[in-house]
């Protein structure tokens, strides 16, 4: 499967060449580069980056592909300072919040991830479910446990064949000292795949009284 990937990435990349001799536009570069970074051909993503600049009405992509360059470059560092400049963008301009809000996730950056998944909520998002999850996870790490919750819970009920909504909400659920909730979470989890291990880990671990 990796491989069938591998290879239609390729096809990708190949295909988005050559339109780029028709169509030097931004629609063509970025998805181009999405397809280098994906292939791990980074040298080749930054040389197709290149053109973009830095103001234009896709920046917070341009930069958002510069950090996942950077990380994968094991230099978080330097992938930081990319979501720095995006935290100073007004909200208008910021075109893909739930992607930079996982990336923010990546790099630790748990308010900002936090207000990305806020506003691709508020956008009506197809993928709410993710930013839900997403949502949960950034207040989770800033100490809110019962918001936390109420989005992990939201995300199951919108897509509750997903093991990692379930394992999260389980989690969410222990943090806030609701331990049956918590089992029933991580229950749901192995039910879905029983070779999970942190979710078996995680129900083993729980306690008998209410505190975690």
């Amino acid at each position: 499967q990796v491989h069938t990937l591998r290879r239609r990435f390729d096809l990708a990349a190949d295909t988005y060449r050559e339109l780029l001799d028709r169509d030097d536009s931004h629609q063509v570069r970025i998805p181009l580069v999405e397809c280098l970074i994906r292939l791990d051909r980074l040298d080749d993503a930054e040389i197709e980056m290149a053109p973009l600049p830095a103001d234009s009405p896709d920046s917070d992509l341009v930069l958002m592909m510069r950090a996942r360059i950077h990380l994968k470059r094991g230099d978080p560092g330097l992938a930081s300072r990319c979501l720095e400049r995006i935290a100073a963008f007004d909200d208008a301009w910021i075109r893909a919040p739930l992607p930079l809000g996982f990336l923010a996730l990546k790099l630790k950056r748990w308010t900002q991830a936090a207000h990305l998944f806020e506003l691709a909520l508020a956008r009506g998002s197809e993928m709410a479910a993710g930013a839900h999850h997403g949502l949960g996870a950034a207040l989770l790490r800033l100490g809110r446990n019962d918001e936390s919750l109420s989005h992990h819970l939201a995300a199951i009920r919108l897509a509750p064949g997903e093991t990692v909504f379930q394992l999260h909400y389980g989690i969410a659920a222990a943090r806030a000292s609701r331990l049956d909730e918590a089992r029933a979470g991580f229950e749901r989890a192995l039910a879905l795949n029983p070779e999970n291990a942190s979710a078996r880990r995680w129900l083993a671990r729980l306690p008998a009284s209410e505190n975690v």
